[in-house]
């Protein structure tokens, strides 16, 4: 990889976690309520709403390359395979609380369990931010296939010990 790319990568990640921690800290100087920061939330997506498509053609020009058109397909292609694994996964779970409920029903309250611990344990504002922060690097960590391993990993001890099915070879 050229020294060039890898800096302007590190750059576009650089800019979102200083947005997000930008965010993060005006949410946590001013404290908010709820209601105001979804409305405040509304606010700004409304705006940039409104606005994209005015200043967008003015600043990104109005004629699509054959790379963008490329980019396009491949955002629409994530999409649909998230819906793919979001279904896969529910589908998983129905039929584990259909054929084994008592495994079900240990695997989600101790999941529940676990998340309420760590919700007490740690500030809402600090698990958001990074949340938000591994949501967003989440697609240059899978392209780097960071995160690959780890999902495989996990995947085949929860098919092994929960569902009871070994890997085929």
């Amino acid at each position: 990889m050229e020294p060039k790319k890898f800096h302007a990568k590190w750059s576009q990640k650089r800019i979102i976690v200083l947005f997000l921690t930008t965010i993060g800290r005006l949410i946590w100087y001013f404290e908010p309520s709820v209601l105001t920061t979804f409305s405040l939330l509304g606010l700004t997506l409304s705006l940039i709403d409104f606005l994209v498509p005015l200043v967008g053609p003015t600043v990104l020009g109005r004629s699509k390359t054959g790379i963008q058109e490329k980019q396009y397909e491949q955002i629409c292609i994530r999409i649909h395979n998230f819906r793919y694994h979001l279904s896969d996964m529910t589908g998983t779970m129905i039929s584990l609380k259909n054929e084994r409920p008592k495994v079900y029903f240990i695997l989600v309250m101790g999941l529940l369990a676990v998340f309420a611990w760590v919700g007490s344990q740690i500030d809402n504002l600090l698990l958001t931010y990074l949340m938000l922060n591994i949501t967003l690097m989440m697609p240059g960590l899978r392209r780097q296939k960071v995160v690959q391993g780890y999902l495989n990993k996990v995947g085949s001890i929860f098919k092994t010990v929960v569902l009871g099915k070994s890997k085929k070879k």
